[in-house]
């Protein structure tokens, strides 16, 4: 009886940050063995990083609104 041979040669793929413009902006680590995905690592929170951003130079009794 054999053993089935285990691969050790992983593929790590970076997907995303998606556009900015599309909703939910994220971006994934995503960890492959051939076709199967071993591991994916969700890393969220860029929109809000740029909206904060913009409204450091505003304030509150001004424009509220944030592009």
């Amino acid at each position: 009886m054999s053993l089935p041979l285990t691969r050790k040669d992983l593929m790590i793929v970076n997907m995303g940050p998606q556009h900015p413009s599309m909703h939910g902006v994220l971006r994934l680590i995503v960890t492959l063995d051939g076709e199967d995905v071993i591991d994916c690592e969700p890393i969220l929170g860029y929109l809000h990083r740029g909206m904060e951003k913009i409204a450091e130079n505003r304030t509150m009794a001004g424009d509220r609104r944030i592009p």
